[in-house]
């Protein structure tokens, strides 16, 4: 499948609680303890929260950037959540992968 990019402007403070949860799953999933997780993400957990009042005023200020967070984030969340390979265009991951087996 032929793919392309775009840039897409999304709202800060819910992209960054998309992109905690994101981290989250992937810590659970990689069977790490809570404490790691939280170790691990502590700086993305302080921004999270310290956002998390501002996004209702991001919604009401644009509420097409704030849904365009939501979906990437859950696009992300269900590529966590399924264990999506790495496309096969990311020649970073994928040489991590190889160093790993």
């Amino acid at each position: 499948m032929a793919t392309i990019q775009k840039e897409v402007a999304v709202s800060k403070e819910t992209s960054e609680i998309m992109d905690l949860l994101v981290a989250l799953v992937k810590g659970i999933k990689a069977k790490k303890s809570i404490a790691t997780i939280m170790g691990e993400e502590f700086l993305e957990f302080v921004k999270a929260l310290e956002g998390a009042l501002e996004v209702p005023s991001e919604y009401e200020a644009n509420k097409a950037a704030s849904l365009k967070a939501i979906l990437l984030g859950a696009s992300d969340l269900v590529d966590a959540l399924l264990g999506k390979a790495p496309e096969a265009s990311d020649p970073a991951q994928l040489a991590m992968e190889d160093l790993t087996k």
